[in-house]
């Protein structure tokens, strides 16, 4: 189990809960490993609006480390890698978006 990554399903509706938030345009796909058997390590990339304030901003990220939290407890360290970008690095996250792209 250490150092394996959390089930497809788990991922998906990682990314789908980042998604929900109003300020998100695309999260990326999660990146995870297993530290422990109740200790995993999240990596997630998102893409905001372009307009988004800096306060809106902290806002989001902790709503949506809150609502991981709250459904997946073991997920104990959340690093979330805000963009605010152009269309070449949407279409890149797009692209990292998807779970046939890792795996």
């Amino acid at each position: 189990l250490v150092g394996e990554g959390v089930e497809e399903t788990t991922a998906q509706a990682i990314k789908d809960m980042a998604e929900t938030d109003p300020n998100v345009e695309i999260a990326a796909w999660p990146l995870t490993m297993y530290l422990g058997p109740e200790n995993v390590l999240l990596v997630l990339g998102v893409q905001f609006m372009p307009a988004i304030s800096g306060e809106d901003l902290a806002n989001s990220i902790d709503a949506i480390e809150s609502r991981i939290r709250l459904r997946y407890p073991m997920i104990k360290r959340i690093f979330i890698e805000a963009n605010r970008l152009g269309a070449a690095a949407r279409a890149q996250m797009e692209a990292a978006s998807s779970p046939a792209s890792h795996g």
